[in-house]
């Protein structure tokens, strides 16, 4: 088990053993990181954003206010549009989908998402009114 609470050691996973920060192999720890990011063996969040857009259809235009992160899309037609993501999943198991849907004037009056696990799709229409 690891040790708790902030002081100068690190639990080293490699070696199971304390080693100060500053003998610690930081090339390991970023691989072991990058591959077990919550250093428990538990599948890690997948996290996706504008950024990560795989298609896009429609007049979208990048926004830099009113986001949660940096930017956002925004899309002013009354036409069809969609934006499609497809984030690498690294390990098989169980999700849940969050988004963080700004307020802002204009807004859709619904959202129409599906999301396909690999086998089966699913679609859901959420109606801007009821997002709190």
């Amino acid at each position: 088990m690891a040790p708790s609470g902030w002081n100068l050691y690190l639990w080293f996973w490699r070696s199971r053993q304390l080693c100060s920060v500053q003998t610690i192999n930081v090339k390991i720890l970023q691989e072991k990181l990058k591959n077990d990011p919550l250093a428990n063996g538990s599948a890690a969040e997948i996290l996706v954003d504008d950024t990560d857009i795989k298609i896009i259809t429609g007049d979208w235009k990048k926004e830099t206010t009113r986001g949660y992160e940096p930017t956002l899309l925004l899309n002013n037609s009354k036409q069809p549009s969609g934006v499609r993501f497809e984030p690498e999943i690294k390990k098989k198991g169980r999700y849940q989908v969050y988004f963080y849907y700004p307020r802002i004037q204009n807004e859709a009056d619904a959202l129409y998402i599906k999301v396909y696990n690999g086998r089966k799709q699913t679609s859901e229409i959420i109606q801007s009114r009821d997002i709190k």
